[in-house]
Order: structure tokens, then C-alpha cells, then sequence
């Protein structure tokens, strides 16, 4: 009896991951089709190791969302890009850019990073912890493995 709830919960689990992750790629490919201007989507997820005794949570770190790509974007790390390179980035990293946000992208990206924000626990079930994600302009995911402190 046991081993047929365990099998059910699997399946239910299973059949989660890739409804979640259909359902994500549909939302990075409709931003990507919709703004044309942005080559890519980058940005870090993860863990910390360390959080000075508090309790350690996952998060997003804020995307950035690429105007240019150099002809070496395929081996640069997420902190590797240049302010001339970004149209607009969230947060922290948020830069008087070269390539300005028109108001549609730019409430574009606040609607984006906000579906993030909201759906980090899914984002993590669907993407992984300790990684690098890339949303290239086709709406192909990349992932990578992320070294941090």
C-alpha cells in the first residue's frame, strides 16, 4: 500500500516538474519574442554557504538583460559583462546603460523579474541551486554550474 502512495507521489512530482518547466520556458520565450532588443538573459542562483549565522535561503540574484553580445558571450561568467553590454539591469547592478530601456521594456522587465521573485521556489525545483542561468534570444535555457562564496 505504502509503495503505491510513494510510486503516486513520484508520478505527481514528476508530472510538476515538467508542467513548471514547460510553463517557465513559456514565459522566457514570450518576453524574449516580445523585446527583441534583448540578446539574453543572465543571472545566478543559489544557496549561500555562509550567511553569518543566520539561516542560509535561496535566491535569485538580479538578471541581467544583454542589448550586445561580444563575440566571446558563450565563455563569459555572469560577472563578466560590461555596462555598454546591458540594456537595463535590475537591482544592484542597475547601470545608466548605452542602450536605455524604452517604457514597454522597461515594464517589461520589471513584470519578468517579478513572475522571478514570485516563483523562486519553482525556479529552483526547475533550474537548481548553484547555477548560472542564460535565456538566449530563441528562448533556449542554459545552465551551469555556479562558483560562489
Amino acid at each position: 500500500m505504502i509503495n503505491e502512495i510513494i510510486t503516486e507521489v513520484n508520478a505527481a512530482k514528476e508530472e510538476y516538474q515538467t508542467k513548471a518547466r514547460e510553463a517557465i520556458g513559456k514565459v522566457f520565450k514570450l518576453f524574449m519574442e516580445q523585446n527583441p532588443e534583448v540578446k539574453r538573459i543572465v543571472w545566478t542562483q543559489y544557496t549561500p554557504w555562509f550567511n553569518d549565522g543566520e539561516t542560509c535561503v535561496f535566491s535569485i540574484n538580479d538578471p541581467m538583460f544583454v542589448a550586445k553580445e561580444p563575440e566571446n558571450a558563450e565563455d563569459m561568467s555572469y560577472y563578466e559583462w560590461e555596462e555598454d553590454d546591458l540594456i537595463w539591469s535590475t537591482g544592484k547592478y542597475k547601470t545608466e546603460s548605452a542602450h536605455p530601456a524604452s517604457d514597454a521594456l522597461e515594464a517589461n522587465i520589471n513584470k519578468l523579474t517579478t513572475f522571478m521573485n514570485d516563483n523562486e521556489t519553482m525556479l529552483q525545483e526547475v533550474l537548481g541551486d548553484h547555477v548560472a542561468v542564460t535565456i538566449l534570444a530563441d528562448g533556449t535555457t542554459l545552465i551551469d554550474e555556479y562558483e560562489h562564496d
